[in-house]
């Protein structure tokens, strides 16, 4: 029968809006609509099953279901209110309720439903009727898309075979006979017109006597089929008056079908939909055979409709079969025919298969095995590439699962979840996963590699695995989501989370039997207890953790703990029931909060608090056993510790006195002493202002224009802001032409003022012992000593800058700030232990900042151990004029060391010293070492113009002719990281460094999207570095790179390691993707720096396929030199290669001491994974343009790239 699933308006309105509320219908409902909304258009003068709802089909009905418990051999007892439990169940799994009940639930459980609601769905519940349902209105597993979850499947509540009823069209294929089921009846006077509905007749009708009356618009739900008075077929109110507003509707609403077409296959009964349009089928049901039987599904049926005059062949494309479907317990094999293309089916109708196979022809498979008890095995077959079916799995009895290579993303939640006997699956390399939950309550699953590709373990994605041992994960894990090993209480392996900079609430809570060390170097902020009751024994913690949250160790047997000097906060119970036990707990200066009861049950006998806490007040310290003595390094009157829970004969000791406001601002205690402002306004030109006591300033001392004199004390004296009252807003301003000197043991403390301890417009040294101290800064564009207008600088020859704070998200401000064209110079003393973590993510620094047109000189003194984002000495101009470059040289014996970084906002950490945009630094000596960040663990050089191709260079640039960058840490460019054109080196020392991925001396980037930068270096050799691909040089197939032998390069005695042995190129990797590019090709030479000669053989096998980063090692065949079947790349084949490399160069010892006399650039003894001493996404051109050794030709393929951007206010 020909239809288009027409809608005429018969409903009541109480029956509309009930609709319109409730779109999921009971199984009666459904049944009782879709009944009397068929309108067969090919013959009006048949009966309509619209006028045949009899009371005896429903008693008929009734009938079947009162004896589906018998049929199944189940006993029937009754329940408390008189159902049985059969039939309760069998009401619970219709779950298809009206009323205020929702879709059903996808874990499983079953909605309220009303008692009307589910005596309605019992009552019409026979296979007739669910049929006529499914057809007329719109099928639920198509068009509601819901996922209802049972643990058993639907009885068919007929066995009996479905051919009942009379033979309106028939259909054939071999062997085969086809039937639609219709009823007939009586005509009256009404010619049942397609506008003729519930006693309203279509115009052409010789009944009509006025308009069809419309549904109230209120009533739509408003899809986007509805226009005017039409609506969508998945409207409530769809429906046609007339052929004239028929052919107004969309398209795809009058779509031509064939629907519930049943034809007979090889004895089986299969139901179909036919598409004459596309000559495409889906099958819709399988009705249960009446012996044991193996069901193959036919690629192609016939069909032969009354209308048309010859047979039409039709595939086989869709499968669909119904949540619903009966019971199909005699099939035993299905076999699905690779012409099936889509498949959102339910098998849980075959209630006794014990393994299916779905074809590779079906792309994204979206069908579900929940409930299937007997199922044990479940095949992809290669051409699948995407699962999309939601919680496939639940209650499913699979026990292994086979993936195909071509699998490339999973995209529900809970893809293998709920598969309580699930041990054996494969997760294919590349796989995309995209949601929680994947293996979530498979409690029989003990083990499982997690391949290169997944860098995250998502959220709950072995949550409650009860029986899992061992994660083991081949690639680097970045990120871990919350909950995702929860309650895994015999969990004994797990990554590496060293690279972890995201963790999830409970990540890792109750894993009983968890042990050992975890390594969290990576993790800034570690959660809500994410390790609670676990009982590791040690954590080693990363050295820009910020925060440690709530019960985060609680229960934990931890022994001991050292905080970084960047935790700000510290989570009540974090550390209780532990094993803490240890002699002297410190408590770094930047924790500003520390919650309730942080260490109770903990054994400490010395507890240090750093001057960051200035608030005690919830009991923070109660519980501690053992505790003797407190020391704070602050003062009584700043920490007030008697709410702070700590046992009552502790002995606690301020460092630092408290000075009582009363004490004023005069120089002395002497009778008629002056105020400070009074004795700087009198003193003669170069004279000397002695301090004799401490000095509490109510208003900023001002050193007038034209002044020279020295500011000293011979004692520990301080001079610092009121702590009540008006306050200070700078502690001192020096005008344009003056010139102060502070000297002797002075201390400048910024613990009250509001802005500055010094704003300087003149001259400034500080000497000797002095120390600037405790300032908190708030605004933008501010410093502790700030400095600004070309008249002003600051010297820096003794004394210390220590414990300064930058805050509230100031931009452009630092600890020493120089701008507007200001100068600084540093030949001795320190800037330490300042910090700038809670300030702007891109432009502040607890160190110096040289912004717009200022310059800075370093030959000597120490910048150490300060903590912000973007480096402790930043070099930065936004104003592209030449006359406004920032400039910075190291030179002589200036050390910057031991500063770290922390990422936030997008924002990587770049640099100890890190130089943007139009800025220059230059380095002819001194060290930057020990340095820990993200990007350029040394220095981190980034222009604008050239991460951004849609605005101009700037031209930024780093230039090192001397000195030494060693011991730096990073993630790319452990000592250097450069994303600009105008990094050169021509001379020094990265030696040491160590990057956890790529470039562990130096690292050049570029990305897809917009360009690449080009590193330039000459007279280099690279020596003794390590990595797991390329120990000398890595290089992707994106950016442009060239050795030369002029000024250029020696290679040598470098290793490829890895714990697995699937390490690959000693000397050089050369990575293309896929199967390479004729546009993209490698030159190699036979003659390196110093024109020694150098050969090439292979070393290990890689291999880069489009869905990766990174090349994979697909060989561990390395090479051997007493392997006789070792030969080196033929000297005439050294030209235009095309595809990826793994190399080691033989040269002999002359040819080595050739290069290393020629060497003015040293990169050795550097780490990595890829590229221990030079890694390259950009590009690196050695030597000058003279003899080419490699030429790689830029080209951006279609595969993600390992890049990484440092975001930039103006990027």
């Amino acid at each position: 029968m020909k239809k288009k699933k027409l809608l005429s308006y018969i409903l009541t309105t109480s029956l509309l809006i009930s609709l319109t509320a409730n779109p999921v219908l009971s199984m009666a409902e459904e049944t009782n609509l879709s009944q009397e909304i068929t309108v067969d258009q090919d013959n009006p003068d048949q009966d309509s099953k619209s006028q045949n709802i009899s009371s005896e089909k429903n008693a008929d009905s009734k009938d079947k279901n009162e004896n589906d418990g018998s049929d199944r051999g189940d006993e029937i007892e009754p329940s408390e209110d008189g159902k049985t439990e059969d039939l309760q169940e069998d009401e619970d799994k219709a779950n298809l309720s009206s009323g205020k009940d929702e879709k059903p639930d996808l874990n499983g459980s079953d909605g309220d439903q009303s008692e009307e609601s589910k005596k309605d769905s019992i009552n019409d519940s026979s296979e007739e009727d669910s049929d006529q349902a499914d057809a007329d209105y719109g099928r639920l597993d198509e068009d509601e898309n819901i996922d209802p979850d049972f643990s058993q499947p639907v009885e068919n509540p007929e066995e009996s075979s479905s051919a009942a009823g009379t033979t309106a069209n028939s259909g054939s294929t071999s062997g085969g006979s086809g039937t639609s089921k219709k009823n007939d009846a009586d005509l009256d006077e009404c010619e049942h017109l397609e506008g003729c509905v519930d006693g309203k007749h279509d115009p052409e009708c010789p009944l009509y006597e006025g308009e069809v009356e419309l549904p109230s618009e209120a009533e739509c739900a408003h899809l986007e089929g509805c226009v005017g008075e039409l609506h969508d077929k998945d409207c409530p109110l769809y429906k046609e008056l007339n052929a004239a507003l028929s052919a107004k509707l969309p398209l795809a609403v009058q779509e031509n079908i064939y629907e519930d077409v049943y034809i007979t296959v090889d004895g089986v009964e299969y139901r179909f939909d036919f598409y004459p349009d596309t000559h495409e089928a889906t099958l819709t049901r399988i009705t249960n055979p009446n012996a044991t039987t193996d069901v193959e599904i036919p690629e192609k049926v016939s069909y032969h409709n009354e209308n048309e005059s010859d047979d039409e062949e039709y595939t086989v494309t869709k499968l669909s079969l119904s949540f619903w479907a009966p019971t199909c317990k005699n099939v035993t094999k299905l076999n699905i025919p690779d012409t099936v293309e889509t498949c959102n089916s339910y098998f849980r109708c075959f209630s006794n298969l014990e393994e299916i196979t779905i074809p590779g022809s079906v792309k994204t498979f979206s069908g579900s095995f929940q409930s299937m008890n007997h199922l044990k095995t479940i095949t992809f077959e290669e051409g699948v590439e995407e699962l999309a079916g939601n919680l496939p799995l639940r209650n499913c009895a699979v026990e292994t699962i086979h993936l195909p290579d071509s699998l490339k993303r999973i995209t529900v939640p809970g893809a293998f979840s709920g598969a309580s006997k699930l041990k054996t699956i494969e997760l294919p390399e590349g796989i995309d996963i995209r949601e929680g939950s994947l293996f979530a309550e498979d409690s029989s699953l003990v083990s499982i590699t997690l391949p290169a590709s997944i860098t995250k373990i998502n959220d709950s994605m072995f949550k409650d695995c009860s029986s899992l041992e061992t994660v083991t994960a081949e690639g680097t894990i970045t990120e871990v989501g919350q909950e995702a090993f929860e309650n895994n209480t015999k969990l004994t392996n797990i990554p590496d989370l060293s690279q972890v900079t995201s963790m999830g609430t409970f990540a890792f809570s109750e894993c009983n039997n968890l042990k050992g060390e975890v390594n969290l170097a990576s993790l800034n902020d570690i959660p809500y207890r994410a390790f609670l009751n676990t009982p590791i024994e040690s954590v080693v913690l990363s050295d820009s953790l910020q925060k440690i949250d709530d019960e985060a160790f609680s229960g934990t047997k931890i022994a001991s703990i050292t905080f970084p000097e960047s935790l700000t906060a510290i989570g009540s119970k974090s550390f209780a029931n532990t094993l803490l036990n240890q002699d002297t707990l410190i408590i770094p200066d930047n924790v500003a909060t520390i919650g309730s009861s942080a260490f109770s049950g903990a054994t400490i006998k010395k507890l240090v608090l750093g001057s960051g806490l200035t608030n005690t007040s919830n009991n923070e310290f109660a519980g501690i056993d053992g505790l003797e003595s407190v020391t704070v390094q602050n003062s009584s009157d700043v920490l007030n510790l008697s709410n702070a829970g700590l046992p009552q004969n502790v002995t606690i000791n301020y460092t630092i006195p408290s000075i009582s406001d009363t004490v004023g601002d005069t120089i002395s205690s002497e009778a008629g002493a002056p105020s400070l402002q009074k004795a700087v306004d009198t003193a003669a030109d170069g004279e000397t202002i002695k301090i004799k006591k401490d000095i509490k300033l109510s208003s900023q001392v001002t050193i007038p224009q034209g002044k020279s004199i020295t500011i000293t004390s011979d004692d520990d004296y301080t001079i610092v802001g009121v702590k009540d009252g008006t306050k200070p807003e700078n502690l001192f301003e020096v005008l344009e032409g003056a010139n102060v000197i502070f000297a002797g043991k002075l201390i400048l403390s910024g613990r009250y003022n509001d802005k500055s301890i010094i704003k300087n417009h003149g001259t400034v040294t500080i000497t000797d012992d002095v120390t600037v101290r405790d300032a908190t800064i708030k605004y933008d564009e501010t410093g502790a000593l700030e400095n600004s207008g070309t008249n002003a600088k600051l010297v820096i020859s003794g004394g210390q800058i220590t414990n300064n704070k930058i805050i509230n998200h100031a931009e452009y401000s630092a600890t020493v700030l120089i701008k507007d064209g200001a100068a600084f110079e540093m030949t001795g003393g320190s800037i330490q232990d300042n910090n700038s973590v809670n300030a702007n993510y891109s432009h502040s620094t607890g160190g110096v900042f040289f912004f717009g047109a200022s310059k800075g000189e370093m030959s000597g003194g120490r910048i150490q151990r300060n903590i912000g984002h973007r480096g402790s000495v930043v070099v930065l101009s936004n104003d592209r004029d030449a006359d406004q470059q920032a400039a910075f040289t190291l030179s002589g014996d200036g050390l910057i060391t031991e500063n770290s970084g922390t990422s936030g906002n997008n924002v990587d950490a770049g640099g100890a010293v890190f130089i943007e945009n139009n800025a220059v630094f230059e380095m002819t000596g001194g060290k930057i070492t020990n340095n820990h960040f993200i990007q350029g663990g040394g220095v981190c050089v980034v222009d604008d113009g050239v991460q951004d191709s849609t605005i101009e260079e700037y031209g930024t640039a780093f230039v090192m002719n001397g000195g030494t960058i060693s011991g730096n840490h990073a993630s790319t460019g452990g000592g250097i990281y450069s994303f600009s054109n105008g990094t050169v080196l021509n001379s020094g020392k990265i030696v040491n460094n160590t990057a956890g991925i790529s470039g562990g001396g130096i690292y050049s980037e570029g990305t897809r999207n917009n360009g690449y930068s080009s590193m330039h270096l000459y007279n280099a050799i690279v020596t003794n570095n390590t990595a797991q691909q390329g120990g000398g040089l890595w290089f992707c197939a994106t950016g442009t790179t060239t050795l030369n032998i002029k000024d250029g390069i020696g290679i040598f005695e470098n290793k490829a390691v890895e714990s697995d042995d699937k390490a690959a190129g000693d000397d050089l990797v050369f990575s293309v993707f896929g199967n390479g590019d004729p546009d993209y090709t490698a030159t190699l030479s036979s003659r390196m720096l110093g024109g020694g000669a150098i050969q090439w053989y292979p070393d290990g096998k890689i291999y880069n396929g489009v869905t990766s980063s990174y090349p994979s090692v697909i060989s561990d065949i390395r090479y051997n030199k007493d392997d006789p079947t070792s030969t080196a790349l033929e000297s005439g084949k050294l030209a235009d290669i095309q595809t990826s490399q793994a190399l080691k160069t033989i040269m002999s010892a002359d040819a080595q001491n050739l290069a290393e006399n020629e060497a003015q650039l040293f990169i050795e003894g550097n780490t990595a994974k890829y590229g221990g001493g030079i890694g390259a996404n950009g590009g690196i051109i050695v030597g000058e343009d003279d003899t080419i050794d490699i030429s790689v030709k830029k080209v951006w393929n279609n595969a993600p790239l390992p890049e990484r951007r440092i975001r930039s206010r103006f990027a």
